[in-house]
């Protein structure tokens, strides 16, 4: 009998953040030298990310996956989709949901604009084992 192929579906709710657009200058107190930082934005929205993915208890989907990604933004402003998959990809590598972002483990991608919620922002994510 063949394995049951993993599917796993969830609800990130808040605006996603576009962490490329979203870092900010700090100086290293030791050297004096400034580098790039996560703004607290990015950092806030990961964190409340986390918590949720906490609850969920969702363990690493091994080997290739496809992911759909649904975006609903909190307003018209007009935001680049891309940078906002990037955002949800790297925080699934690193929570370890997904083994990396990389195109032999991530074999089709799939991101979508749902349209305009100032009560529910967010993103639905499916991620299917292949």
């Amino acid at each position: 009998m063949e394995n049951e192929k993993q599917i796993v579906e969830f609800f990130l709710k808040s605006q996603v953040p576009a962490q490329k657009n979203q870092k900010v200058m700090a100086i290293n107190r030791r050297t004096g030298k400034p580098f790039p930082m996560t703004s607290k934005s990015v950092a806030k929205w990961k964190s409340d990310a986390n918590d949720l993915l906490d609850l969920l208890e969702i363990k690493e989907i091994v080997g290739p996956v496809e992911i759909s990604l649904n975006f609903v933004h909190k307003d018209k402003r007009k935001r680049d989709i891309d940078n906002e998959v990037s955002t949800v990809l790297d925080l699934l590598k690193n929570r370890k949901i997904i083994e990396d972002d990389n195109c032999f483990v991530l074999k089709k991608i799939v991101a979508q604009f749902d349209g305009v919620s100032k009560e529910n922002p967010g993103v639905y994510v499916k991620i299917a084992q292949i």
